[in-house]
Formats: structure tokens, sequence, C-alpha cells
């Protein structure tokens, strides 16, 4: 198994490359509005466009988190917790990510397939991003703890029983 510090290293760097895909789809965002064909949208469009931005920047933002806790917190030096605060960020960004791409595809495709082809269009795209980014690793986690035997722990309830007075 790799050391912590490749661990980290490896995280940081797979964040870096989302960051350079959020600013790519961001670029495409704030580019969108002075596009001719942006004036044609339906007020709804132009508010949906709005919101995928809004996504994007929810994304960029808690990509960029990670570095810089590594830097104020840790001081740049790697601690055991870091790869799972990182990883953790990193799967929460991508959902803003996928959602935001699907907005994206619905509108730009609106006007070609109709509203309810283009929701199905988007919806889709949604879907496809959160299996590849989310359901392959659960399907393997899962794959891993059934040849090694190990059961799906139970959600425990935390009961306290009252206290005599």
């Amino acid at each position: 198994m790799a050391d912590l510090g490749d661990r980290i290293k490896k995280a940081l760097d797979e964040c870096r490359i989302l960051i350079l895909g959020a600013q790519v789809f961001l670029g495409f965002e704030y580019r969108s509005v002075f596009e001719s064909g942006f004036e044609s949208l339906p007020a709804y469009g132009k508010y949906l466009v709005l919101g995928a931005l809004g996504l994007m920047l929810a994304a960029l933002a808690l990509l960029l988190l990670p570095a810089a806790y590594h830097l104020i917190v840790h001081g740049g030096e790697d601690k055991p917790g870091f790869h799972e605060f990182t990883t953790k960020i990193i799967e929460l960004a991508l959902l803003p990510f996928a959602l935001g791409l699907g907005v994206n595809l619905y509108v730009a495709t609106q006007s070609l397939m109709g509203g309810s082809l283009a929701a199905l269009a988007g919806v889709v795209a949604i879907l496809i991003a959160i299996f590849f980014w989310y359901g392959i690793e659960k399907i393997a986690v899962s794959r891993r703890r059934r040849a090694k035997g190990e059961q799906q722990p139970a959600k425990k309830l935390h009961y306290e029983p009252p206290r005599a007075p």
C-alpha cells in the first residue's frame, strides 16, 4: 500500500485536474451570456444558465478547498486525516458538477429537441456522471466486502436509557 504522502499527493493531483475541468466549464458558462443565441432563450432558460453557473462555482470552490486547507491548517505537512478530508470534498464537489452539466445539456438541446427530450438528455447526463463518479466505486467496495466475507455494517441507533432521579 502506498504511504500517506503518496496518497495525499495523488488526491491533490486529482483535485487539480478537476479544477482545470471546472475552470473550462466555468469559462463556457460565462461566455454563453455573450453568445447571439442567449437572447433568444426563454426567461427560464436564462435562469437555468445562471443556476448552472452557480453550481459550477460551488464545485470550483469546493475543489479549491483541500489545497488551501492543507497549507493553512496543516502547514503543508501530510497529516493522517487529510487524505480522507480531500476524498470527501472531491466526492461532494462532483455532485454540483454533474448537476451543472445536466442543466447545461438541457439548455443547449432544448431548442433542438424540444422540452421533454432535452430534459431526458439532461437527466441521462446527470445519471451517467453520477454512475461513473459514485456508482462504480460503490460496486467495487461491495464486491471487495463480499470477497472478504464481510457483512454490511448494520446501522446502530443510539439509545440512552433515561437516568434515575
